[in-house]
């Protein structure tokens, strides 16, 4: 009888748990309520708004998504591919499309106001799940 290692059990667990890779046209809800689509393209997806949506409600969106469902990393960026206008995926409803770059891949950071009408405009996704965090502070406070 074989014996397994300490670090065969922990990946075999970690690609038990694994997700599998969202599927064009399915959905998911973020920890702010936006749902997002994943795109035909790996990798890319598309927030969908709601009402009164600005920066931080997208990248929130997109942080959470990309760390969740495609397994980024606190130091990657969402990349915005294709500006606040009408969705790619939900008809009569606008939305913002992201991709998720290294640091290396990425533009280079340029402030902290997230301008979702600005093709390529980015963050990490440690600091778009921060903008969550100040979302919620802000709704708790009222």
């Amino acid at each position: 009888m074989r014996i397994m290692t300490p670090a065969v059990l922990a990946a075999l667990a970690l690609s038990a748990c694994s997700l599998p890779p969202p599927t064009p046209g399915s959905s998911y809800v973020t920890m702010n309520g936006r749902r997002v689509v994943p795109l035909q393209t790996p990798g890319t997806f598309e927030v969908i708004a709601s009402p009164g949506d600005a920066g931080p409600q997208y990248f929130c969106a997109a942080a959470d998504y990309a760390e969740r469902m495609l397994g980024a990393r606190p130091s990657d960026r969402v990349v915005i591919i294709r500006t606040d206008g009408d969705s790619q995926s939900s008809p009569g409803t606008r939305g913002v499309s992201f991709t998720v770059m290294s640091r290396e891949e990425a533009p280079p950071l340029d402030g902290i106001y997230l301008n979702p009408r600005k093709l390529g405009e980015a963050t990490t996704v440690a600091n778009g799940k921060q903008s969550c965090m100040r979302q919620q502070l802000e709704i708790d406070w009222n």
